[in-house]
């Protein structure tokens, strides 16, 4: 029953009892009228069984921080006519959506479609999604899922951002430039090679093949992969919440824009998880994945994840994604980057915000959060300009000393 029948039932026994109590026929009539509606409405609503079903879908299906997404719920009667009834889906935040639904035939469908705002990043539940069948006077109610709840992935939001610029360095997979191609078409003679199932049999060099008694094809394309490390300051003690989410922000974005360039991406967080380079359609998914459950630790330490990243191979674009990281910290990236083509750092600080700082191979910028994060980053990898400069400690790289 209901708020209203419990009310209507309890006020009918009432009656009765003072009916009795005072020898008021009328009240003893009026309570049991009271009662018996309540009874009628309760056999109502168990006589009424609905058979009907639920199907969610999100559009889009797969979903970021501060890009519009809606939920449609689509409701089939499979027999009988249905009576009135009023169809709930919970929402993240402790938030429903109701929606009445009309009297429907069998076989006909309808379908109820509602947005999701004010997401937040992580792992967010939308359902279960029920109907409520309700007597005309709303004495009593019955309640049937026909949906269940569904966990959904909230990725970072993103933002349309340039890929990091790709230095020079003795590595050869650095990601350097490749040399400019002669011709237009992508059919520069490049090197011979050996058959791997799948090649196009067009390009197969039938003299070499005799030779060497092994197919051999011609490659006529250069393959060239930019090499990027993002390094991720998920310390608690640097970032506030806000920062935080700039910061997961705009590493995501960073991912996204070198995914689509098909450089080998690297994630590293500032307390130890490492993902390793790649590409590809498949990890660019993995570390979306994790920026998208990231949390803030308490132990984690930047400069020693710094000189992990910084021991490897020379060459490559190291971009660290920091909060408000002490000064000394800064310096000591700036000793370190000598050993990379290129190392940028955008720092989430108010107090730093405008600040720019460059020498070769080491560029910083300062941002506040909430701050536009193309902007920001087109002063850190564009020309030189804001509040530029020259702090104790970022001089000369140490190879260079």
């Amino acid at each position: 029953m209901t708020t209203r029948g419990w009310f209507t039932l309890v006020s009918g026994v009432c009656l009765v009892f003072a009916g009795w109590l005072f020898g008021r026929v009328e009240a003893v009539l009026g309570g049991l009228t009271l009662v018996v509606m309540v009874c009628l409405a309760v056999a109502w609503t168990l006589t009424r069984r609905p058979a009907v079903r639920a199907v969610r879908r999100l559009h889009p299906s797969r979903l970021h921080v501060g890009a519009p997404a809606e939920v449609e719920l689509e409701v089939s009667n499979e027999k009988g006519k249905t009576p009135v009834m009023l169809l709930v889906d919970r929402l993240p935040g402790d938030l429903e959506v109701r929606a009445l639904l009309y009297p429907m035939k069998p076989g006909a469908t309808v379908t109820a479609r509602y947005p999701l705002r004010e997401l937040r990043r992580g792992i967010v539940t939308i359902g279960p999604a029920r109907i409520e069948v309700a007597d005309p006077f709303g004495l009593a109610a019955r309640t049937r899922p026909v949906a269940e709840p569904i966990d959904v992935t909230v990725f970072p939001q993103i933002h349309r951002v340039s890929p990091p610029p790709r230095g020079a360095g003795d590595d050869p997979h650095a990601g350097s430039e490749p040399p400019h191609a002669r011709g237009t078409g992508g059919d520069d003679f490049y090197t011979l090679r050996s058959y791997v199932p799948g090649d196009d049999l067009r390009r197969v060099h039938w003299p070499y093949t005799a030779r060497f008694d092994q197919l051999m094809v011609r490659q006529n394309h250069l393959p060239w992969q930019g090499r990027v490390t993002i390094v991720v300051d998920n310390r608690s003690a640097t970032s506030t919440e806000e920062s935080f989410e700039n910061i997961v922000s705009a590493a995501a974005s960073l991912l996204e824009a070198c995914a689509a360039r098909g450089d080998l991406v690297r994630l590293v967080m500032a307390d130890g998880s490492d993902s390793g380079h790649g590409s590809g359609s498949t990890h660019a998914q993995t570390l979306m994945e994790h920026l998208a459950v990231a949390e803030q630790a308490e132990e984690a330490s930047l400069l020693g994840v710094a000189r992990l990243v910084m021991s490897g191979s020379a060459g490559g674009t190291v971009v660290f994604l920091l909060g408000d990281s002490p000064e000394h910290e800064l310096r000591e990236l700036a000793k370190m980057s000598g050993r990379h083509s290129l190392t940028l750092v955008l720092t989430y600080s108010p107090s730093r915000r405008g600040l720019a700082v460059r020498r070769r191979g080491f560029h910083l910028v300062g941002a506040a959060p909430g701050d536009d994060l193309p902007s920001v980053w087109e002063s850190l990898c564009g020309p030189a300009g804001g509040r530029s400069r020259v702090l104790a400690g970022f001089g000369r790289p140490a190879d260079e000393r």
